[in-house]
């Protein structure tokens, strides 16, 4: 059953400010170690960093059903988007949000183009 669905998109550049501008600082505050590892082997890193983000910011709009209920908004760090071995992206939540895996799963979809990137999540109730 779906709980929640979040859908955000980021402009690139903005993101490829924010590091010229911020630099570690930003990227700490925003990603986990093993996101910036992996935007970092890429050719094009700020197309990963910003569907990353993008993904981040969906996943705080999907997860609002829930924070009706009493959660809180979870820091973008306990929020961290991984590949698995064929490549396909999923999310993985730290800290006190963490609890919501227990009874649901979150499905990611991102993309991006040379401007912009855009990530969907869908929040689903997986038991009772």
């Amino acid at each position: 059953m779906v709980v929640g669905i979040g859908t955000d998109i980021v402009e690139i550049q903005r993101i490829t400010d924010a590091v010229t501008r911020w630099g570690s600082h930003f990227l700490s505050r925003v990603y986990t170690d093993a996101e910036q590892a992996y935007c970092m082997t890429k050719h094009s890193p700020y197309q990963s960093l910003a569907a990353r983000f993008a993904a981040k910011e969906a996943t705080i709009k999907a997860l609002s059903p829930l924070r009706a209920e009493g959660g809180s908004v979870p820091a973008l760090t306990d929020i961290e988007v991984l590949n698995d071995s064929t490549g396909r992206p999923h999310i993985r939540l730290y800290g006190p949000v963490r609890r919501i895996l227990r009874n649901h799963t979150l499905h990611l979809s991102i993309a991006h183009e040379k401007h912009y990137a855009v990530a969907s999540v869908v929040l689903a109730r997986t038991g009772a």
